[in-house]
């Protein structure tokens, strides 16, 4: 058929080499003709055509196994219950070595019987997913801590949209502390020399500050929640750091970063500024 054809498929035939140091992002479909009980092959597979620059919306996988044999018990009862086809792992290679090791384990023991088997695959999947949960809790406790509970795209542009130049500590120190005076009045809102700090606000700041972040996207967020009780209750000091390494010694301070919302309305706020344009004659 004619390349230039609507109709027309692009077809590669590839052995295992093909898995490795060569990008396929303009693919948009995969074919496991042979499925090897290695986790970590199956993700490299996938990660040649899955990754960026890749256009299609949806990447179609299609595994080809034989009922009745090993591989499909694997198939089956272990890789799509792990989500070795929907997610990545992680690319930990810890993580998938140990899987490869005890699916060989359980697939070259000849003592067992088929039911043996699987209900071991079963087990193992099982563990796995537990291991795999925990692990994302852990993440998103993290992420909530840094306020990066959001998928890489959106937490690009909510970086971009908040900040631009304000990215270092210094300079995100500064912003807020000119949108506290612009806000609020004064200049004595941010207290101390060292990296933790504390942000002094009255009452009437703080009903100021709760009303423009009403005026902000709601976020499902601990990040948000915290800043909005704080706004609410009647404490008007609040332990802040800018500095990362602080806040991780510090867990119950706020760690002030471009998409806090304190840093949220600092930037809107700032942008709302219409800029000063000046002209010279000669």
């Amino acid at each position: 058929m004619d390349r230039a054809d609507y109709d027309t498929i692009d077809l590669l035939l590839s052995s295992e080499v093909g898995c490795e140091g060569l990008d396929y992002q303009f693919c948009d479909c995969l074919i496991n003709y042979d499925l090897p009980w290695n986790p970590m092959r199956i993700e490299q597979r996938i990660g040649r055509i899955d990754r960026y620059g890749q256009k299609s919306e949806t990447v179609v996988i299609y595994n080809m196994v034989t009922p009745g044999t090993v591989d499909y018990d694997i198939y089956d009862r272990c890789l799509l219950r792990i989500g070795i086809f929907r997610q990545a792992l992680g690319g930990s290679e810890e993580v998938l070595g140990r899987i490869t090791h005890a699916l060989r384990n359980i697939a070259e023991n000849m003592e067992l019987t088929e039911e043996e088997r699987e209900a071991r695959l079963q087990q193992l999947a099982d563990n796995e997913i537990r291991l795999l949960q925990e692990q994302e809790r852990l993440e998103e406790e993290q992420g909530e801590l840094f306020g990066l509970i959001l998928p890489p795209k959106q937490l690009e542009a909510e970086i971009l949209k908040a900040s631009s130049v304000w990215l270092a500590p210094g300079a995100m120190q500064n912003l807020i502390q000119r949108y506290l005076s612009s806000s609020c009045g004064g200049d004595d809102h941010i207290l101390g020399q060292r990296p933790l700090k504390t942000l002094r606000l009255g009452r009437d700041g703080r009903q100021t500050l709760l009303g423009e972040f009403r005026k902000l996207p709601r976020k499902v967020s601990s990040l948000y929640r915290d800043w909005e009780k704080w706004l609410k209750g009647d404490d008007q000091h609040l332990l802040i750091t800018f500095e990362a390494e602080c806040a991780i010694e510090n867990r119950s301070c706020q760690f002030i970063m471009p998409i806090h919302p304190l840093a949220i309305q600092a930037s809107a706020a700032r942008n709302d500024v219409p800029p000063v344009c000046t002209f010279r004659r000669i």
